[in-house]
């Protein structure tokens, strides 16, 4: 819990500088055991560098109970810490009605280097990315030849799902709830449209 100084907690910020961790975690470890074992967002910099952020630590980065000596480990990318950094965690948990602010220091030593775990999902990206470009681009080629079902309406309604789904593999939850309101807002636009005419046809 964040002591007097409010900067480092009870944590000592001029303390003995670590090593650089070279499997590339973080490990949470609380005072009485366990990893974060409450509600809450947490985050990690190194220096002024914001290197992880977690909406809820507790399920994102899950450890073991109070009491346990299993931690919360954390990827963290190093690579920005070249020779003597600071790396500074921050915890918001909730306990029951209250909020209580967490908040370590680490002096780390040594050069870091990039941690596969967060090269690892670039790369998934990158190949779930091409091959859903695949499956679009063979949806309209199998639709051109066919000369018995060349309606206008087919290849117009098929070609905006695949590309909706598409959009929604390759997108995050943030890009999908954008675009779950604009249709949304869309139909509610229209409806109101055809009331408004409605009422002044009736006048």
């Amino acid at each position: 819990m964040v002591g007097a100084g409010k900067e480092c907690g009870h944590t000592l910020a001029d303390g003995t500088r670590q090593p650089i961790p070279s499997d590339g975690l973080a490990k949470w470890l609380g005072n009485g055991g366990g990893g974060f074992t409450h509600v809450g967002p947490c985050e990690i910099y190194l220096d002024d560098k914001m290197v992880l952020h977690g909406d809820n630590c507790e399920d994102e980065y899950p450890g073991g109970d109070v009491g346990s000596t299993v931690t919360s480990d954390m990827p963290v990318d190093y690579s920005s810490c070249t020779e003597d950094c600071t790396l500074t965690i921050y915890w918001l948990a909730f306990q029951n009605a209250n909020w209580q602010a967490y908040i370590n220091c680490v002096p780390l030593t040594g050069s870091g280097s990039t941690t596969t775990s967060t090269s690892t999902p670039e790369s998934s990206v990158t190949s779930s990315s091409t091959a859903a470009e695949a499956e679009t681009t063979e949806v309209p080629s199998t639709d051109a030849p066919s000369t018995e079902t060349q309606t206008t309406d087919a290849p117009e309604t098929e070609a905006p799902i695949a590309t909706t789904e598409a959009t929604a593999a390759l997108s995050t939850t943030d890009a999908q709830l954008t675009v779950a309101p604009s249709t949304e807002t869309d139909t509610k636009c229209n409806a109101r449209a055809r009331r408004l005419h409605q009422k002044s046809t009736t006048d």
